[in-house]
């Protein structure tokens, strides 16, 4: 198809100035090589996701990390196979159980499911990517969105849809004589946005958000001497402020970690402090950032079993990513323990990290491991760290999922119902394997190579 092809230029709309054409030009390049690329027969279903994809590279810094990222593509792809579902003969959709809005024989047709299916897309990714939140010279999600409409001919190019979203509201789906297409997307989105509304995902940034404040760190505060030998240091006092980073920050706005006190839920406390950006080649690294504590030697480690956020050459202080991730609503996992389902593979990691006291001849050997690994990297490791990595304006590991999925679209020549099925089965796997990965990155709490390395070496 050219739609891919199309909305590039849906892409650049709202930009005035060839100074930031330029940027935008940069900022989707990656999509550019995508598209140019594409097979004629790329479905609808693919075609969205790389507009999805796209989202996700441009909005990754404001309010994505994985586990976010694999719920927005999930929820996406639930709001296009409950549309395209309505035009199945069999198919059950997640939020019309009875088949409510399942259409008559002679409305299955492709061009019915492409469309309900577009709008189902446009509809939920404009939910899950509002505007206001990208800056100048950026357009914003709402134009790159419409543009796609307006792309596949759904939408005049004054951006006028019929029908209008608001018309949908007094469509009734039992009635056969409606021009139905593009109101059973709209509808059947609605609905798997409600049903995802108090999910525990905090997506919207409206649960009990963590009081700003000092913190008592529960640990014993130590001097670090060597690998294994800490003695107490009642003179080092780890009270820390715990900021309040506004929109994006750790203690408020969408995705942000809460309390949940009738849950006897408590938002995650880092059992160290930060380490300050440092570079490896002093011998002494200052303790220059406010939320250090001056006292603490370099490289400020409390406990050397457990995780410990960093500052980065521009300053920004690093959060722990969904920490609260184990208590959203999952697709299909059963038969947890706790508040979610998160916990049913727990005794499925039978080896626990080592603990640095009671297993400090381990502990150093992970480390040496290490060291020597990352001095043994070839291009090939290089290549495959790099790719994993997810550096700026990507699209994280559950995007790459996405890609795959377009790869084997366009191989096997996949039809619209096949590519419905595919990408809303995978992303919702992706989804749940999500909330069970931050379940036990949460709970084992483990150590971060930089931290053991510094730790053991001393800086």
């Amino acid at each position: 198809m050219n739609a891919r092809r199309i909305f590039l230029a849906g892409l650049l709309a709202g930009l005035e100035d060839p100074m930031s054409l330029r940027l935008m030009i940069r900022v989707t390049t990656f999509v550019a090589v995508l598209v140019s690329v594409t097979s004629a027969w790329a479905t609808v279903v693919s075609d969205w996701n790389a507009v999805a994809l796209t989202e996700v590279r441009l909005s990754k810094s404001l309010r994505n990390g994985p586990p976010m990222v694999a719920r927005a593509l999930a929820i996406a792809h639930t709001c296009m196979y409950d549309a395209w579902a309505a035009y199945d003969e069999f198919a059950v959709a997640t939020t019309d159980v009875t088949g409510t809005r399942r259409r008559p024989p002679k409305e299955r047709t492709d061009a019915n499911k492409a469309k309900a299916i577009s709008f189902a897309a446009y509809r939920c990714l404009r939910n899950l990517y509002p505007d206001g939140e990208l800056l100048p010279p950026l357009a914003q999600p709402s134009v790159r969105l419409k543009a796609m409409l307006v792309n596949q001919g759904y939408c005049d190019s004054d951006k006028k849809c019929d029908p209008d979203e608001n018309n949908c509201q007094t469509f009734d789906p039992r009635k056969a004589d409606q021009p139905a297409a593009a109101c059973i997307g709209i509808i059947a989105a609605q609905a798997v946005i409600d049903a995802r509304r108090d999910d525990g995902s905090n997506q919207y940034g409206d649960l009990a958000p963590v009081p700003c404040g000092p913190v008592n760190y529960p640990w014993t505060p130590v001097t670090v001497t060597q690998l294994g030998g800490e003695s107490p240091d009642p003179e080092l006092q780890l009270l820390e402020p715990l900021p309040c980073l506004g929109p994006r920050g750790t203690q408020t706005g969408p995705y942000a970690d809460y309390d949940d006190l009738a849950a006897d839920y408590r938002h995650y406390v880092p059992s160290n402090p930060l380490m300050g950006f440092c570079s490896p080649l002093l011998a002494v690294c200052p303790a220059s950032d406010d939320y250090i504590n001056p006292l603490l030697p370099w490289p400020y480690v409390v406990d050397p079993n457990h995780w410990q956020p960093l500052v980065f050459s521009t300053h920004a202080r690093q959060t722990f990513v969904a920490a609260h991730w184990e208590r959203v609503t999952s697709f299909a996992l059963t038969g947890g323990l706790l508040d979610s389902s998160a916990d049913q593979f727990d005794d499925i990691l039978t080896i626990p990290p080592p603990d640095c006291e009671k297993n400090s001849g381990q502990y150093q050997k992970d480390v040496d491991d290490i060291i020597q690994f990352s001095k043994d990297l070839d291009t090939g490791r290089k290549l495959i760290v790099e790719y994993w990595a997810d550096g700026p304006s990507s699209e994280l590991p559950p995007g790459h999922w996405g890609l795959f999925a377009q790869f084997v679209s366009q191989r096997d020549n996949h039809t619209i119902d096949q590519d419905a099925k595919m990408f809303f089965a995978m992303h919702n796997a992706s989804f749940d394997a999500g909330i069970v990965a931050w379940h036990i990155k949460r709970k084992y709490n483990g150590v971060r190579p930089i931290t053991a390395v510094r730790f053991t070496k001393q800086g």
